[in-house]
């Protein structure tokens, strides 16, 4: 009988074969005369009666022999080259959303912070990307991020504040307080006999003849006539009796000068004695009146004897 070649994709191993075996899928002939070969990792064979086998294109892989198809690299992982036998993951800081491209940096303001990420994160306003390995960084106190993918934060400008983290915006002090320096957590209230007008300055005592009673005064009060500041942070003190304030923003009192009395408190004037009668000492909170046998003719002096 004729000896008949084993055709293309079958072998046979020994002597007397009446007919030659089939290479199935994942294997392959290289010659007639030896046994089917496996796909190697890294390559596949998709149909019977191959007679070589496929690398894995990019972006997929297989892991071992035999294989019939090579499987696509999840999410996140690559296989750039072709025959690979298994994917990288992205590491930190990288993103993979094309398999068949090596990993990529995060874009400046997003992050990564595990394995096999298949985009980065958005810092959002409020936070801001430090490293692109590590998760987004909340603003501090007394710091702000106003946008999305920002890089690093911001200080309070001074007459304004943020007192937690993740603030997006400062908020300004309130009428009567004040932030003097950049960066500030929280302002400082005016104190009793300060004031502020000034949200970037420090608080500033009372103007001589004014006074502030209470916290955060953005201005002192006038002590109006008849009444004087003897203390800054204490409330106008109305002129004594026997005294007068004639003046607006005045820091003292004045006693009534001989022949003038002021009989009640408050008082912007003193008044003249009547006729007949005398008040010789100064301050007087009354005049004194000649007794019968008595006259005056000068009211600041005493009464005298007819």
């Amino acid at each position: 009988l004729e000896q008949l070649l084993c055709p293309t994709g079958r072998v046979s191993t020994g002597q007397g074969a009446s007919e030659c075996t089939r290479c199935l899928a994942g294997t392959f002939a290289s010659t007639a005369d030896q046994p089917c070969v496996s796909a190697s990792a890294g390559f596949y064979v998709f149909e019977d009666e191959a007679i070589q086998q496929l690398r894995c294109s990019e972006g997929s892989f297989s892991g071992g022999s035999g294989s019939v198809s090579c499987s696509l690299c999840d999410p996140g992982s690559t296989a750039p080259e072709t025959a690979a036998t298994g994917c990288d993951q992205a590491a930190p800081g990288t993103f993979v959303d094309d398999q068949t491209i090596a990993p990529q940096d995060c874009p400046p303001g997003r992050v990564s912070t595990g394995q096999g990420a298949s985009e980065c994160t958005s810092c959002l306003a409020g936070t801001f990307a430090s490293t692109a390995d590590q998760p987004c960084v909340s603003a501090s106190a007394g710091f702000y991020v106003t946008e999305d993918e920002a890089l690093g934060q911001l200080r309070c400008a001074a007459g304004s504040f943020s007192s937690g983290s993740g603030s997006t915006s400062c908020a300004l002090c309130d009428p009567g307080s004040a932030a003097p320096e950049t960066g500030a957590t929280g302002c400082e209230q005016a104190t009793q006999g300060t004031f502020v007008d000034d949200p970037t300055g420090t608080p500033k005592g009372c103007p001589p003849g004014r006074v502030s009673t209470g916290q955060g005064a953005t201005e002192c009060t006038r002590c109006l006539a008849g009444t004087f500041a003897e203390n800054e942070d204490q409330p106008c003190v109305a002129a004594s009796p026997g005294f007068h304030v004639p003046d607006d923003e005045a820091v003292e009192q004045i006693a009534c000068s001989p022949g003038t009395f002021s009989s009640g408190s408050g008082s912007d004037v003193c008044r003249s004695c009547e006729d007949g009668s005398a008040a010789p000492l100064s301050g007087a909170t009354e005049c004194d009146q000649a007794d019968p046998g008595e006259f005056v003719d000068d009211p600041t002096r005493s009464p005298q004897e007819c």
